[in-house]
């Protein structure tokens, strides 16, 4: 199974559709006869009409597959009917183009097979450049909120942009991002280490003069919270740093 329908179906187990979607198209238009990316694919889609034409595919590569015929039975007892230009048509062959309006799967899998995925970003339309320029808020927001940024990356390829622009649009936002993170993340570790060692300097010295002034008592206990909060701080801050180094 290649990576693309590993991550595919990773993502839409997790209920993210669209990204799930994105990936799958991919991997069907690397591998048409993917019947585990079909599969897959019918349930990312978003209409019966959608989801019989994947699993159409399935059987048309693999007819003793039991998961498929038992789900196109069930939509076709239902009613649905398969679309005259189905969402496999112009990757499988299963189905003729008869000049329907296609459908949103099928206008990815054009979209997607239609371009020349090593156009940069100033080689662009400057149309098309600035539609993709008006995801960057959105780019800027997903990957703030940890969104890796293959996901990001793969969502707006599919929305029809070359790979090589959205790689640079997205590696454009995340610099900062990365940069004040970074920051972020050692006023952390620093701040961490600070409290730690003040405390465990205290808990020393408060150990040490205890015999001649009298027992500290609950002291020790406020100390060694602040000590383990100030290790959690530092790790987490380390961590984080040595991640968005890399």
């Amino acid at each position: 199974m290649s990576d693309l329908v590993e991550r595919g179906i990773e993502a839409t187990r997790a209920g993210d559709k669209l990204t799930g979607r994105g990936l799958l198209v991919r991997a069907v238009l690397a591998n048409p006869r993917d019947a585990d990316a079909w599969l897959w694919l019918s349930g990312a889609v978003d209409t019966n009409e959608e989801r019989l034409a994947c699993l159409t595919n399935v059987l048309e590569i693999d007819p003793s597959h039991l998961a498929a015929r038992r789900g196109a039975d069930a939509l076709r007892r239902q009613g649905v009917g398969l679309p005259e230009s189905a969402v496999g048509a112009r990757v499988t062959g299963c189905a003729a183009d008869a000049g329907q309006p296609p459908t949103e799967v099928e206008g990815a899998l054009a979209r997607f097979a239609g371009l020349d995925h090593t156009r940069a970003f100033a080689q662009l339309e400057p149309r098309r450049r600035h539609a993709l320029k008006g995801f960057s808020r959105l780019v800027a927001e997903q990957l703030d909120q940890g969104k890796k940024r293959v996901q990001v990356i793969d969502e707006l390829v599919v929305r029809g942009f070359p790979r090589a622009a959205v790689e640079e649009l997205v590696e454009e936002i995340a610099r900062p991002l990365n940069r004040r993170n970074l920051k972020r993340y050692r006023r952390q570790l620093l701040r961490g280490g600070l409290t730690a060692l003040v405390c465990l300097t205290v808990t020393v010295v408060a150990s040490l003069v205890g015999g001649q002034f009298g027992a500290f008592g609950a002291f020790y206990y406020v100390l060694y919270g602040a000590l383990l909060l100030g290790v959690v701080d530092f790790v987490g801050g380390l961590t984080g740093w040595l991640l968005h180094r890399v």
